[in-house]
């Protein structure tokens, strides 16, 4: 049984040595497996393949897809330009513009990289021209980003549900309020910053104008309506809104937009959809190997045993969480950091009776705050990466806005009827 934990041990520091995570688990866990549990291989192998054998892991590669899709077929400049006509004329006004675009673009492709890709190819250069500092505005879209897989639909909650076993349409519906509830703390913290600074503030649009930006934009703007809508309204299940998602971008971005009109780009974002969600689907299936495997070997209960034996409350353990994550984050990539917290807390939060759609909540937001903190930041990385600037001083301009999403995890923490009741009001 020592040899069983030595395995178990060494894959936690292949992982932290930077050893991709289905080679530090995976093969660490199989010889686990076959060598101390006494499991034959083609268990193993049957018990791989069911993990990702799931109606709810479906819709991830159709919603991969119609990320890639929406970010090349121009939705994104005209979401933009319609709310742009709004919000223009205030003091940090842009900023506000691109955490509004990327609030409203969250909600057609829950992917954070095509949110970041989808706003920050679009605003970046206008607001260099109107006087933002360079590294704010690679600071705000990468905060902005972060709403991707918070506000529904969710690529991460997709795959936290197919974890946990939890449902993907009372998830969705919990990240609403506190998707909403991080949009208000990122504006004011804009407005704050902004303030005093000598930005150029642009002239109120006209009723005209708005007019035509919001007839040019009605394609763009309905699309999460349709795919939210038909979710909560019984039309189909969020499975099939991810393939209502491809269509619905596919034709926008052909006939409507003529962003995707180049047969090379569009095999192109098939072939990348593909890897990515190869990529993910391989995680799953490692994590809830993992799941099982300590499971088997009483590990996953002797933490549950634990926490219960500290006696914390539920906010406790779920302010830990939030600390656990934010250290991890630091280090780790977010499939990463899932893989190694859902299968050995997630049976301590049921232990304290913490409810799953609460628990996946604070996950997604912990890996949120890991887009955006120093030493590896992904998502501030890709974005100082694609702006052009070197990274360190967008890591020092994010970091009020990353203050304020670690206050917002810690308030749901404390407050767990912020994402609960919304799905406990309408789903119950």
């Amino acid at each position: 049984m020592t040899g069983a934990y030595l395995c178990v041990i060494l894959a936690f520091v292949f992982i932290i040595l930077g050893s991709p995570t289905f080679m530090g688990f995976g093969l660490l866990m199989t010889i686990l497996a076959i060598f101390f549990l006494d499991i034959q291989p083609i268990t193993l192998a049957l018990d791989l393949w069911s993990n990702i054998d799931s109606y709810t892991l479906l819709g991830l590669p159709f919603f991969i897809y119609a990320g890639s899709l929406m970010t090349e077929g121009g939705s994104s400049k005209y979401l933009v330009d319609f709310i742009n006509t709004f919000v223009r004329q205030f003091r940090g006004g842009l900023g506000m513009v691109v955490i509004l675009s990327c609030g409203f673009f969250a909600a057609m492709s829950g992917s954070i990289i095509a949110t970041a890709a989808a706003i920050g190819l679009v605003m970046h250069k206008f607001m260099k021209e109107n006087g933002y500092p360079e590294p704010l505005t690679g600071a705000i879209i990468s905060a902005g980003a972060t709403l991707g897989p918070i506000i529904p639909p969710s690529i991460w909650m997709i795959v936290y549900c197919g974890m946990s076993e939890s449902n993907v349409a009372k998830m969705f519906m919990a990240g609403f309020i506190p998707g909403i509830l991080l949009m208000t703390v990122f504006i004011t913290i804009i407005w704050v910053i902004l303030r005093k600074k000598e930005i150029s503030i642009l002239p109120p649009a006209s009723w005209s104008e708005r007019r035509a930006a919001f007839i040019k934009g009605i394609p763009a703007l309905l699309t999460p309506f349709v795919i939210l809508g038909g979710i909560y309204g019984g039309v189909f299940t969020p499975t099939e809104a991810g393939a209502i998602a491809c269509v619905l971008a596919f034709f926008v971005g052909v006939f409507i937009y003529k962003g995707l009109n180049s047969f090379q780009r569009i095999k192109e974002m098939s072939r990348d959809a593909a890897y990515v969600t190869a990529n993910i689907m391989i995680l799953i299936s490692t994590a809830l190997l993992l799941g099982s495997l300590t499971s088997r070997l009483g590990i996953a209960q002797s933490i549950a045993n634990f926490v219960l034996g500290m006696r914390l409350s539920s906010t406790s353990f779920l302010l830990l969480l939030c600390g656990i994550l934010v250290f991890l984050g630091c280090f780790l990539e977010a499939f990463c950091i899932m893989v190694i917290v859902v299968p050995l807390l997630f049976p301590a939060a049921h232990a304290l009776g913490i409810d799953a759609i609460q628990f996946g909540i604070i996950i997604v937001f912990g890996l949120g705050v890991g887009q955006l903190t120093p030493p590896l930041g992904i998502t501030l990385f890709t974005v100082a990466k694609f702006t052009n600037q070197p990274s360190a001083p967008v890591f020092r301009a994010v970091t009020p806005l990353t203050l304020g999403m670690i206050g917002v995890m810690i308030l749901l923490a404390i407050f767990p009827q912020i994402s609960l009741w919304l799905p406990r009001a309408l789903m119950p």
